[in-house]
């Protein structure tokens, strides 16, 4: 599962869980459900480790951003680095 910032034309930023293989095209707001005009999907989910451990170094999502279920972006989103698109 990955939690991914979106923001939406009007400047509206939400936090969505979405779990791998799967996607989403809205976001919940005050109750309100956004319409993003675009799919977000991820493709794969991973997890890097400190070598000899199992402490995580890094958490990253591959992610796609389909419109008209076309490819028009992709990025891997990181700790410290969430997706900007639009």
């Amino acid at each position: 599962m990955i939690g991914a910032f979106v923001g939406h034309f009007l400047g509206i930023k939400g936090y969505v869980p979405i779990f791998e293989g799967n996607h989403i095209n809205s976001i919940e707001v005050d109750n309100k459900t956004i319409p993003l005009g675009f799919d977000l999907y991820v493709d794969k989910f991973d997890i890097e480790f400190y070598e000899n451990t199992r402490t995580a170094k890094a958490f990253m999502s591959y992610i796609k951003i389909l419109k008209d279920n076309q490819e028009v972006a992709s990025s891997i989103i990181n700790t410290n680095s969430p997706l900007k698109y639009n």
